[in-house]
């Protein structure tokens, strides 16, 4: 008995497991109190339920099969199985996005054989299949010679006895990287032919050791003492490049200066800067897209500040600028000055210019501020606005005159004439069949309105807000409207009106005319109002 039992234990232990498929679970998670589920091979197709469902079952044994869709209950919590060997899956949950499963029963890991290992220069010994060794005969692996030497605190990178190794002339050698840890200088070395990736960059720190050097990545100084006066320019470092050879250069071609400081009681300079760009120059048959004393590329973003030109406050001397221009133009594709204002040359003479690129898509506007921006259009007509030389002595109505040599005068005259007053709406409105007769013209501050014959000796009212209780309110008859109105208009005027025309106005809301006897076609009328 008792044997048996073990032998119904063993077998309900184990005989699942090889005789029967092994399902894979899948929980729901988080759970989904009272949502719908359905699975499908992914991708899922027909919408949400998808309609190529597989089969999922309620047991790892895959003997219990369940019908979809699933209405899971108010815990939320629901686990379903299927079958390892399925391609992917994808689960609907209502209230939740999709979920793709890949197939099988999940990825293994950290096992496999490598069949097939090929090598390239320098590496030798391939193709590796079972076994081989790969080998390097040209790898430098210890110190001395070849492309790698190691010195106490120093690193250094170069060919050649001397290229590399010891502090002096030596170590000079064409080409060579050198590095003294020791004093800190960095050397690049290089006067062989030019070819693709050559440093151009000499830095030499040759001067005798002494405990009071300034510290600094890369020293230039121009130390001179002066016996005569001199219109010759001094700089501290001095970068020339000259380019020939008749080829286009895509990119920029630039010199820097950097000038130094005077010091002394008789010593005297027209001028100190601290930076000076030499004016670029093209000779006979060359040309340069552009030309710039001074470029900044974009600086980082992130930063508390970023700026592609910084002035400190400028508070030595009687006169200050950050900027200063002798006439030139200002030109700029972004803000000046966020905070400050922009002013003219003042010697008298130039009256000021300031333009302002069109551009094809509107700019984001910041928010406190005030400003002019460019027509909308990459390319446009120069065009630009005058005032008068006097500021008006009253208040005015600023007006522009026709252009001159693409300049419009800006006056202010104390009264306005024009070719023609236009309106912002216009009404043309029937008037319903009815006493009174109210045609409808919303906001309209002019336009036309008929009166239907069912108003004959009563009132047509006209609603539109623009009135006020100021308005001015003018009516004037008219047969020329039908068209406008489709209606056809009365040619003769109502009879026996002896109350005035205008019979009230109602502020926001409409006015209201008194007509006479008519017949047949209704009244028209144009009206005009001025507040």
């Amino acid at each position: 008995m008792k044997l048996t039992r073990w032998l119904a234990l063993f077998g309900f232990l184990f005989l699942p497991g090889i005789c029967a498929a092994q399902g894979v679970p899948f929980p729901v998670s988080p759970p989904a109190p009272n949502a719908q589920m359905t699975v499908c091979n992914a991708p899922a197709i027909g919408g949400t339920p998808c309609t190529n469902r597989i089969q999922i079952y309620g047991d790892v044994a895959l003997t219990q099969p369940i019908s979809q869709p699933v209405l899971i209950g108010p815990t939320g919590s629901y686990t379903f199985f299927y079958n390892s060997s399925s391609a992917p899956i994808q689960v609907q949950i209502t209230g939740r996005p999709d979920q793709v499963v890949p197939g099988g029963s999940g990825g293994g890991g950290g096992a496999g054989t490598v069949t097939s290992i090929a090598t390239t220069s320098p590496i030798t010994g391939g193709t590796i299949t079972t076994t081989g060794t790969i080998a390097c005969g040209t790898c430098v692996t210890a110190s001395g010679g070849g492309s790698i030497s190691l010195a106490a605190g120093q690193v250094g990178f170069g060919t050649g006895t001397n290229a590399i190794g010891g502090i002096g002339p030596s170590f000079l050698g064409s080409p060579s990287l050198f590095w003294d840890n020791t004093n800190g200088i960095l050397n690049v070395v290089s006067s062989a032919a030019d070819s693709t990736g050559k440093a151009a960059i000499t830095a030499n720190n040759l001067s005798a050791l002494s405990s009071n050097v300034p510290e600094a990545g890369i020293i230039g100084s121009e130390s001179a003492i002066l016996t005569t006066p001199t219109s010759g320019n001094l700089f501290g470092v001095q970068g020339t490049t000259l380019i020939t050879g008749g080829q286009a250069v895509t990119g920029v071609i630039a010199g820097m200066d950097a000038s130094a400081s005077e010091s002394g009681a008789s010593q005297t300079a027209a001028e100190l800067t601290g930076f000076l760009a030499e004016g670029g120059s093209a000779s006979t048959g060359a040309t340069a897209t552009n030309s710039f004393g001074f470029h900044a590329k974009p600086q980082a973003a992130g930063g508390t500040l970023n700026a592609a030109f910084f002035a400190d406050n400028q508070t030595t001397g009687a006169t200050n600028y950050a900027f200063y221009s002798l006439g030139g133009k200002v030109h700029s594709v972004g803000p000046i000055d966020s905070n400050g204002s922009i002013s003219a040359n003042s010697d008298g003479t130039h009256a000021g210019e300031m333009s302002l690129l069109g551009n094809t898509t509107a700019p984001t506007i910041p928010a406190n501020s005030f400003g002019l921006i460019g027509p909308n259009s990459a390319s446009f007509t120069s065009w630009f606005i005058q005032p008068t030389a006097t500021a008006p002595a009253a208040a005015c109505i600023p007006t522009l005159g026709a252009t001159a040599s693409n300049v419009s005068a800006l006056t202010c005259p104390t009264s306005v004439t024009a070719t023609a007053f236009l309106s912002t709406t216009n009404c043309a409105a029937a008037g319903s069949a009815a006493n009174p007769s109210v045609a409808a013209c919303t906001a309209a501050p002019s336009g036309s309105f008929s009166c239907a014959t069912n108003a004959s000796t009563g009132t047509c009212q006209v609603n539109t807000t623009i009135v006020t209780a100021n308005s001015r309110i003018f009516v004037m008859p008219s047969a020329a409207e039908g068209t406008n109105l489709s209606v056809t208009c009365n040619t003769s005027s109502d009879t026996g009106l002896t109350a005035p025309r205008l019979a009230s106005k109602s502020a926001g809301a409409s006015f209201t005319i008194n007509l006479g006897t008519f017949t047949t076609n209704p009244l028209c009328f144009n009206y005009w109002i001025v507040n």
